[in-house]
Protein backbone atom coordinates (compact mmCIF):
# COMPACT_ATOMS: atom_id res chain seq x y z
CA UNK A 1 0.00 0.00 0.00
CA UNK A 2 1.48 3.41 -0.65
CA UNK A 3 0.94 6.13 1.57
CA UNK A 4 0.60 9.70 0.29
CA UNK A 5 2.05 12.84 3.13
CA UNK A 6 0.87 16.42 2.56
CA UNK A 7 2.03 19.31 3.83
CA UNK A 8 -0.57 21.58 5.43
CA UNK A 9 0.12 25.04 4.20
CA UNK A 10 -1.51 27.80 6.56
CA UNK A 11 -2.31 31.34 5.15
CA UNK A 12 -2.27 34.39 7.33
CA UNK A 13 -5.24 36.35 6.78
CA UNK A 14 -4.08 40.11 5.81
CA UNK A 15 -7.37 40.90 6.96
CA UNK A 16 -7.51 39.77 10.21
CA UNK A 17 -6.84 43.78 11.76
CA UNK A 18 -9.52 44.84 10.52
CA UNK A 19 -11.78 42.05 11.57
CA UNK A 20 -10.12 42.33 14.96
CA UNK A 21 -11.36 46.17 14.52
CA UNK A 22 -14.82 45.65 13.66
CA UNK A 23 -15.54 42.77 16.11
CA UNK A 24 -14.50 44.95 19.13
CA UNK A 25 -16.96 47.18 19.25
CA UNK A 26 -19.57 47.27 21.67
CA UNK A 27 -23.10 46.77 20.01
CA UNK A 28 -23.83 49.46 21.94
CA UNK A 29 -22.07 52.51 20.32
CA UNK A 30 -22.65 50.72 16.87
CA UNK A 31 -23.44 53.20 14.46
CA UNK A 32 -25.12 50.94 11.30
CA UNK A 33 -24.17 53.31 8.66
CA UNK A 34 -20.47 53.38 10.27
CA UNK A 35 -20.95 49.29 9.85
CA UNK A 36 -21.91 49.06 6.50
CA UNK A 37 -19.51 51.69 5.73
CA UNK A 38 -16.64 49.09 7.30
CA UNK A 39 -18.04 45.90 5.27
CA UNK A 40 -17.80 47.78 1.90
CA UNK A 41 -14.10 48.40 2.66
CA UNK A 42 -13.65 44.69 3.63
CA UNK A 43 -14.92 43.61 0.78
CA UNK A 44 -13.36 46.00 -1.63
CA UNK A 45 -9.82 44.74 -0.02
CA UNK A 46 -10.55 41.22 -0.68
CA UNK A 47 -11.38 42.12 -4.23
CA UNK A 48 -7.60 43.67 -4.06
CA UNK A 49 -6.27 41.15 -2.34
CA UNK A 50 -7.69 38.06 -5.09
CA UNK A 51 -6.36 38.93 -8.56
CA UNK A 52 -2.55 38.65 -6.72
CA UNK A 53 -2.63 34.82 -7.59
CA UNK A 54 -4.33 35.10 -10.51
CA UNK A 55 -1.72 34.25 -14.08
CA UNK A 56 -0.36 37.87 -15.15
CA UNK A 57 2.65 36.13 -16.61
CA UNK A 58 3.65 34.27 -19.48
CA UNK A 59 5.88 31.62 -17.22
CA UNK A 60 2.54 31.49 -14.62
CA UNK A 61 0.61 30.47 -17.36
CA UNK A 62 3.24 27.92 -18.72
CA UNK A 63 3.44 26.12 -15.03
CA UNK A 64 -0.77 26.06 -15.44
CA UNK A 65 -0.83 24.49 -18.69
CA UNK A 66 1.61 22.29 -17.94
CA UNK A 67 0.52 18.36 -17.62
CA UNK A 68 2.62 15.77 -15.05
CA UNK A 69 2.38 12.83 -17.12
CA UNK A 70 3.53 9.17 -15.15
CA UNK A 71 5.30 6.79 -17.11
CA UNK A 72 6.86 3.33 -15.61
CA UNK A 73 10.63 4.04 -14.72
CA UNK A 74 13.23 1.51 -16.98
CA UNK A 75 10.29 1.03 -19.17
CA UNK A 76 12.13 1.40 -22.89
CA UNK A 77 8.98 0.83 -24.74
CA UNK A 78 6.91 3.56 -23.19
CA UNK A 79 10.06 6.06 -23.27
CA UNK A 80 10.01 5.75 -26.91
CA UNK A 81 6.24 6.71 -27.08
CA UNK A 82 7.26 9.93 -25.07
CA UNK A 83 7.89 12.28 -28.21
CA UNK A 84 4.94 11.17 -29.50
CA UNK A 85 2.65 12.22 -26.23
CA UNK A 86 5.21 15.51 -26.29
CA UNK A 87 4.05 16.42 -29.84
CA UNK A 88 0.54 15.70 -29.25
CA UNK A 89 0.31 17.99 -26.11
CA UNK A 90 2.43 20.67 -27.67
CA UNK A 91 0.30 20.74 -30.87
CA UNK A 92 -2.91 21.14 -28.61
CA UNK A 93 -1.31 24.18 -26.07
CA UNK A 94 -0.33 21.75 -22.99
CA UNK A 95 3.54 21.25 -22.06
CA UNK A 96 3.87 17.98 -21.05
CA UNK A 97 6.31 17.00 -18.18
CA UNK A 98 7.22 13.22 -18.18
CA UNK A 99 7.67 11.87 -14.72
CA UNK A 100 9.46 8.05 -14.17
CA UNK A 101 7.50 6.12 -10.84
CA UNK A 102 7.67 2.77 -10.12
CA UNK A 103 4.77 1.00 -12.32
CA UNK A 104 2.22 0.78 -9.35
CA UNK A 105 2.52 4.37 -7.99
CA UNK A 106 2.64 5.54 -11.82
CA UNK A 107 -0.82 4.27 -12.24
CA UNK A 108 -2.33 4.66 -9.04
CA UNK A 109 -0.74 8.37 -8.57
CA UNK A 110 -2.63 9.03 -11.66
CA UNK A 111 -5.46 7.45 -11.01
CA UNK A 112 -5.79 9.81 -7.64
CA UNK A 113 -4.88 12.85 -9.65
CA UNK A 114 -1.40 13.56 -8.04
CA UNK A 115 -0.60 12.93 -11.65
CA UNK A 116 -2.77 14.30 -14.87
CA UNK A 117 -2.12 11.21 -16.96
CA UNK A 118 -0.51 7.93 -17.39
CA UNK A 119 1.81 7.66 -20.86
CA UNK A 120 0.59 4.07 -21.65
CA UNK A 121 -0.90 1.06 -20.45
CA UNK A 122 -3.18 -1.88 -21.65
CA UNK A 123 -6.52 -1.41 -23.09
CA UNK A 124 -7.54 -4.18 -19.93
CA UNK A 125 -7.17 -1.48 -17.46
CA UNK A 126 -8.40 -3.11 -14.10
CA UNK A 127 -11.93 -1.61 -13.20
CA UNK A 128 -10.71 0.11 -9.53
CA UNK A 129 -8.62 2.60 -11.56
CA UNK A 130 -12.44 4.42 -12.40
CA UNK A 131 -10.55 8.22 -12.77
CA UNK A 132 -8.79 7.23 -15.55
CA UNK A 133 -10.13 8.05 -19.18
CA UNK A 134 -8.61 6.45 -22.08
CA UNK A 135 -7.81 8.18 -24.97
CA UNK A 136 -9.00 5.94 -27.75
CA UNK A 137 -6.23 5.40 -30.48
CA UNK A 138 -3.90 3.05 -29.72
CA UNK A 139 0.11 3.89 -29.80
CA UNK A 140 1.49 0.44 -30.15
CA UNK A 141 0.56 -3.01 -30.39
CA UNK A 142 2.15 -4.83 -28.49
CA UNK A 143 3.19 -8.79 -27.78
CA UNK A 144 4.75 -9.83 -24.54
CA UNK A 145 6.92 -13.02 -24.14
CA UNK A 146 8.66 -15.34 -22.15
CA UNK A 147 12.31 -15.41 -21.57
CA UNK A 148 14.65 -18.09 -20.49
CA UNK A 149 18.34 -18.85 -20.95
CA UNK A 150 17.78 -22.60 -19.93
CA UNK A 151 18.58 -24.73 -23.24
CA UNK A 152 15.80 -27.26 -21.97
CA UNK A 153 12.89 -24.75 -21.73
CA UNK A 154 11.89 -24.99 -25.27
CA UNK A 155 8.47 -22.98 -25.24
CA UNK A 156 5.82 -21.28 -23.54
CA UNK A 157 3.29 -23.14 -21.75
CA UNK A 158 1.41 -21.21 -18.60
CA UNK A 159 0.57 -24.72 -17.44
CA UNK A 160 4.12 -25.71 -16.68
CA UNK A 161 5.27 -22.00 -15.35
CA UNK A 162 4.58 -23.25 -11.27
CA UNK A 163 7.90 -25.45 -11.76
CA UNK A 164 10.29 -22.83 -12.56
CA UNK A 165 11.40 -19.88 -10.95
CA UNK A 166 9.80 -17.00 -12.19
CA UNK A 167 10.35 -12.88 -12.18
CA UNK A 168 8.56 -9.92 -13.60
CA UNK A 169 8.71 -5.81 -13.27
CA UNK A 170 6.57 -4.94 -9.96
CA UNK A 171 3.48 -3.60 -11.33
CA UNK A 172 2.94 -4.35 -14.91
CA UNK A 173 -0.52 -5.10 -15.01
CA UNK A 174 -0.36 -8.02 -18.11
CA UNK A 175 2.40 -9.99 -15.96
CA UNK A 176 0.75 -9.69 -12.70
CA UNK A 177 -2.95 -10.82 -14.16
CA UNK A 178 -1.02 -13.73 -15.88
CA UNK A 179 1.34 -15.00 -12.91
CA UNK A 180 -1.14 -14.12 -10.23
CA UNK A 181 -1.66 -17.78 -8.61
CA UNK A 182 2.58 -18.03 -8.58
CA UNK A 183 5.26 -16.64 -6.48
CA UNK A 184 7.66 -14.81 -8.45
CA UNK A 185 10.96 -12.26 -7.62
CA UNK A 186 9.97 -9.12 -8.62
CA UNK A 187 12.36 -6.10 -9.82
CA UNK A 188 11.33 -2.58 -10.24
CA UNK A 189 12.89 -2.30 -14.17
CA UNK A 190 13.42 -4.24 -17.15
CA UNK A 191 17.20 -3.89 -17.33
CA UNK A 192 17.15 -5.27 -13.58
CA UNK A 193 15.01 -8.14 -14.66
CA UNK A 194 17.62 -9.13 -17.60
CA UNK A 195 20.57 -9.27 -15.16
CA UNK A 196 18.70 -11.62 -12.78
CA UNK A 197 18.16 -13.92 -15.71
CA UNK A 198 21.68 -13.80 -16.19
CA UNK A 199 22.71 -14.37 -12.43
CA UNK A 200 20.35 -17.39 -12.64
CA UNK A 201 17.97 -16.08 -9.67
CA UNK A 202 15.38 -16.97 -12.19
CA UNK A 203 14.40 -19.00 -14.88
CA UNK A 204 11.76 -16.99 -16.95
CA UNK A 205 10.97 -13.65 -17.13
CA UNK A 206 8.76 -11.10 -18.93
CA UNK A 207 9.02 -8.94 -20.78
CA UNK A 208 7.67 -7.12 -23.82
CA UNK A 209 8.91 -7.97 -27.32
CA UNK A 210 10.30 -4.49 -27.75
CA UNK A 211 11.88 -3.53 -24.87
CA UNK A 212 13.84 -6.55 -25.33
CA UNK A 213 14.79 -5.53 -28.37
CA UNK A 214 16.00 -2.08 -27.50
CA UNK A 215 18.01 -3.85 -24.47
CA UNK A 216 19.53 -6.03 -26.62
CA UNK A 217 20.91 -3.34 -29.17
CA UNK A 218 22.12 -1.07 -26.05
CA UNK A 219 23.40 -3.91 -23.73
CA UNK A 220 25.54 -6.75 -24.56
CA UNK A 221 23.22 -9.41 -23.61
CA UNK A 222 25.00 -12.56 -25.79
CA UNK A 223 26.71 -13.97 -22.92
CA UNK A 224 23.02 -14.53 -21.29
CA UNK A 225 22.06 -16.51 -23.81
CA UNK A 226 18.31 -15.30 -23.91
CA UNK A 227 16.07 -16.85 -26.37
CA UNK A 228 11.91 -15.80 -26.45
CA UNK A 229 9.71 -18.61 -26.09
CA UNK A 230 6.88 -18.91 -28.39
CA UNK A 231 3.65 -18.53 -28.45
CA UNK A 232 3.10 -15.02 -26.80
CA UNK A 233 2.35 -14.73 -23.20
CA UNK A 234 0.06 -11.72 -24.23
CA UNK A 235 -1.01 -9.17 -26.89
CA UNK A 236 -2.72 -6.29 -26.48
CA UNK A 237 -2.63 -2.31 -27.68
CA UNK A 238 -1.26 0.28 -25.21
CA UNK A 239 -3.62 3.53 -24.61
CA UNK A 240 -3.02 6.98 -23.05
CA UNK A 241 -4.83 7.51 -19.93
CA UNK A 242 -5.79 10.78 -18.50
CA UNK A 243 -7.03 11.62 -15.40
CA UNK A 244 -11.17 12.27 -15.60
CA UNK A 245 -11.05 16.16 -14.56
CA UNK A 246 -9.48 16.60 -17.87
CA UNK A 247 -11.81 14.34 -20.02
CA UNK A 248 -12.67 17.01 -22.24
CA UNK A 249 -8.85 16.88 -23.83
CA UNK A 250 -9.71 13.67 -25.24
CA UNK A 251 -11.33 14.60 -28.21
CA UNK A 252 -8.33 16.74 -28.63
CA UNK A 253 -5.76 14.84 -28.31
CA UNK A 254 -7.55 11.49 -30.25
CA UNK A 255 -7.46 13.99 -33.21
CA UNK A 256 -3.55 15.02 -32.48
CA UNK A 257 -2.66 11.31 -31.99
CA UNK A 258 -4.15 9.73 -35.04
CA UNK A 259 -3.10 12.67 -37.20
CA UNK A 260 0.70 12.28 -35.75
CA UNK A 261 0.45 8.39 -36.23
CA UNK A 262 -1.20 8.37 -39.43
CA UNK A 263 2.38 10.88 -41.32
CA UNK A 264 4.14 8.12 -39.67
CA UNK A 265 3.43 5.26 -41.52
Amino acid sequence: MIFYRFKSTFYENPLRGAETTLSARKPGNTNPIRTLFAVFVLLCLQASVLPVHACENSECQEQKNTFRIGYVEGSLLLQELLPLLDRAYRQIGITPVFQPHPANRSLKSADHGLLDAEAGRSSALPEEYTHLVRVDVPLHHFRGYAYTNRADITAFDPEELHRYRVGQVRGILWTDKLLKELETLEVSSSPELVRILGKNWVDIIFMAEKTMKMLEQEQALESINIKKLNPPAKEQSVYHYIHKKHEDLVPELEKALAEILQTRE
